[in-house]
Parts: C-alpha cells; sequence; structure tokens
C-alpha cells in the first residue's frame, strides 16, 4: 500500500484541492478501509489504479466515494474478529495497529512500551488454550494485544489472567490505574 499512499498524498499537496485536511480524513478513511476489505491481499496493481481513480474523484467531490470505502461501510458490523487468527491478515493487523495508536500500555510498567521490543501476546495463555481443546479460539485477534518482550516473557509468560492481574492490582496503591492500563486494551471493567 506504500505506493499508493505516496501517490495520494503527492496528489493532496500539489492537487487544487482547498480542503487539505478533508482530503487527509479522506486519505485515512480509504487506508482503514482498504486493510479491513482486505482488498490489497491480491490483484495490488489494478487495486491501485481503481483506487487512484476513484480517490482523485473523490478528492474533488464529496459524493463521489470509492468502491472501498463504501464496501467497508456495508461489511464492518459483521467482520468475524473472531475467525481472525492469522498474524499475516490485514484485519489481523489492523486491529493490532489499532491497539498501538490508542496507546496500549504495558501491564507491567504501565507506561507505553518502546515499539521496537512489542511482542504478540495472548491474554489468555496459549498452553491453556490449546489444553482445554480451544485451538483456534485461543489464537483469535480478540485474545490478542501488545506488550513488552520483557512483560510477555518473564513477568507473565504462561500465567492466566486472573494470576497476572491480581499481580497488577498489588503493584498499585491506585486501582484506577490498573483500569485504565486495560482500557488502553480495549479490555472494560467488570
Amino acid at each position: 500500500m506504500l505506493p499508493i499512499l505516496t501517490a495520494l498524498n503527492i496528489e493532496k499537496e500539489e492537487g487544487d484541492y482547498k480542503d487539505k485536511s478533508g482530503i487527509e480524513k479522506k486519505i485515512k478513511r480509504w487506508y482503514w478501509s482498504s486493510l479491513f476489505t482486505q482488498n490489497y491481499s491480491s490483484s495490488v496493481e489494478s487495486q491501485i489504479t481503481r483506487d487512484y481513480i476513484e480517490m482523485k474523484k473523490w478528492f474533488a467531490d464529496d459524493n463521489q466515494v470509492p468502491q472501498v470505502v463504501n464496501q467497508m461501510d456495508n461489511e464492518i458490523n459483521n467482520l468475524d474478529l473472531d475467525g481472525e487468527t492469522s498474524s499475516g491478515s490485514a484485519i489481523y493487523k489492523a486491529i493490532f495497529d489499532i491497539l498501538i495508536i490508542k496507546g496500549a500500555k504495558d501491564f507491567n510498567s504501565f507506561d507505553l512500551p518502546e515499539y521496537s521490543i512489542l511482542e504478540d501476546h495472548h491474554i489468555v495463555p496459549q498452553s491453556w488454550g490449546r489444553k482445554m481443546k480451544l485451538h483456534k479460539r485461543i489464537d483469535t485477534i480478540l485474545n490478542r494485544t501488545p506488550l513488552s518482550n520483557k512483560t510477555n516473557g518473564e513477568i507473565i509468560n504462561k500465567k492466566l489472567p486472573n494470576e497476572y492481574l491480581q499481580e497488577m492490582f498489588k503493584k498499585t496503591k491506585n486501582k484506577e490505574e490498573v483500569f485504565k492500563v486495560l482500557e488502553s486494551h480495549f479490555i472494560s471493567k467488570p
């Protein structure tokens, strides 16, 4: 997607458009639509051409919404996130990216982890899921979150959430701080 993102950004800057921030919002909407519809999983060359032409029309006319954005609007409520188990899929990566953009804080330090040391952590351990014969469900993106490699490997390791959550609450006097960390991973209060 880098070639078309580059081309769209050049078009935004060099084109005769008055509302550059509106164009930026359209590019972001197109980007997320493309990820969640997995439109760049195959036939990339033809998709790039079609999207570039449709995006230029949309830049000039708000009523010329690209096919991929309309597709996303129609499909978003039917996404099967429970079935997203391949870390290589566009949807899986998009959800993981959203967690990072949202500011998912580390379960141990309670700070933003360095992105260079992030790991794809199972919230409920993979070993427990396999033992319970939850093979596909344990690897779903709904059971994954970014954590630092130290927290993942040394502190949480194969512990169940009821164990490591207790440790998180013991570590701080302010329970709300723990809830804020969990919320940054889209884990709501009980």
